[in-house]
């Protein structure tokens, strides 16, 4: 009896192990050098963000200046997703962003907006940099945002990015203001 026991729990050890072995595998699929867009567009680099579970994807061309990004976030379809530049700081007020959403015509609309308080209206707007081949659609429970910025002389930005639950009007609503959303900010080297 004893050692029908220990036989039986070394096997479930035995099963254990390799199921742990298989995971970092499961894993790696999700990150984004693995990702593959529906419109076959490759970039150079790429980094799963921090926070809302979100991941930035690029190519930088330092003449003529140029970065080509497709950032990624999880989504419900009524909500809405932004990725912006903030040349000044590490934070939301003063971020150059793009915002996409579903429209109320069930088409996908993207636009850019500065962040000018910490209430701001979200509505289309004028950006300090230009933006070419902006577009945005939704795929497999993800907002995907395309563009590309022509940027300053640098390749070090602070960046920003954030997802809301709710559209009204056409306009992206309030997102909420804890937790992870308070925290997607950081730096990215893009050189």
């Amino acid at each position: 009896m004893c050692n029908s026991l220990l036989s039986l729990m070394s096997l479930s050890f035995y099963h254990i192990l390799l199921l742990l072995s298989f995971l970092p595998s499961l894993y790696a699929d999700d990150s984004c050098s693995s990702y593959t867009f529906s419109t076959d567009e490759t970039f150079a680099s790429c980094i799963d963000l921090p926070h809302l579970n979100a991941a930035l994807h690029w190519t930088y061309a330092p003449k003529p200046g140029t970065l080509r990004v497709a950032f990624r976030a999880s989504q419900v379809r009524h909500g809405w997703v932004a990725w912006g530049i903030n040349p000044i700081a590490m934070k939301m007020v003063g971020t150059q962003a793009l915002v996409a959403f579903r429209h109320s015509n069930g088409s996908m609309i993207s636009y850019g907006t500065s962040i000018d308080s910490y209430a701001p209206l979200m509505s289309p707007g004028e950006l300090t940099l230009p933006i070419y081949n902006l577009l945005a659609e939704y795929v497999n429970n993800e907002t995907i945002i395309y563009a590309t910025l022509g940027l300053w002389n640098t390749s070090e930005l602070n960046v920003v990015w954030q997802v809301g639950d709710k559209v009204e009007k056409d306009l992206p609503q309030r997102h909420e203001i804890s937790g992870e959303n308070l925290k997607s900010v950081g730096t990215i080297s893009f050189g």
